[in-house]
């Protein structure tokens, strides 16, 4: 597969396996707006926007920025962080960006402070993630090309967009990096089985 310059990842989903994790998240934060999800619903959440998934489930559009703030402080209780998972290649994948000093960043429906608590607790080196485009940082959520395009500025890639590839799980991924005009490859999950690589590590056979 062809090398790339810089690597953008989704966080949720494509890093990381957070469908448990953030089930009860969900659970609270819709229940103030007197929603209750289907078991379903949790596994549909993790490939949208937190904007989005509010809109899916009926909560008008004008609560947006308490549905996203109580949601964000919610996501850093440490029982919601033990109950993160990774992939079977997660850890080993990030050590080996590290390790070969491949520049790294990531983009996602996140905010940045739960990126980093994840981080902390897997005793991964956060230091070596290039840039960290999360939803505390962004005004228009993927699929806008917001979110990548920051990335790419932050990095100074807005004129190297041909050097630069978007992993991610979901259609919105896709849609966002179209827009952005970079390359995309959607990766293989148990909530997604659509994939054009089955491992993390297909990126660099």
């Amino acid at each position: 597969m062809k090398r790339y310059s810089l690597y953008l990842l989704d966080f949720d989903g494509t890093l990381f396996d957070t469908i448990e994790s953030l089930t009860e998240v969900y659970r609270l934060t819709f229940k103030k707006y007197g929603v209750v999800p289907t078991k379903k619903d949790y596994t549909t959440f993790i490939s949208m926007s937190l904007p989005r998934a509010m809109v899916f489930k009926g909560v008008n559009k004008k609560y947006t920025k308490k549905f996203c703030d109580y949601f964000n402080k919610m996501v850093l209780n440490q029982s919601v962080l033990k109950k993160t998972k990774t992939y079977p290649e997660t850890i080993k994948f990030i050590n080996y960006l590290n390790k070969n000093n491949i520049k790294y960043g990531i983009v996602t429906g996140s905010s940045t402070d739960r990126v980093k608590g994840v981080y902390r607790y897997f005793h991964l080196d956060y230091k070596k993630v290039a840039i960290c485009v999360g939803n505390n940082t962004y005004k228009k959520p993927k699929p806008n090309p917001d979110p990548v395009l920051l990335a790419l500025k932050a990095t100074n890639f807005l004129k190297r967009r041909k050097e630069v590839l978007y992993v991610g799980d979901a259609k919105q991924d896709e849609e966002c990096a179209k827009a952005a005009k970079v390359n995309y490859i959607n990766i293989k999950r148990p909530h997604n089985q659509s994939g054009d690589i089955n491992n993390l590590f297909d990126l660099f056979k």
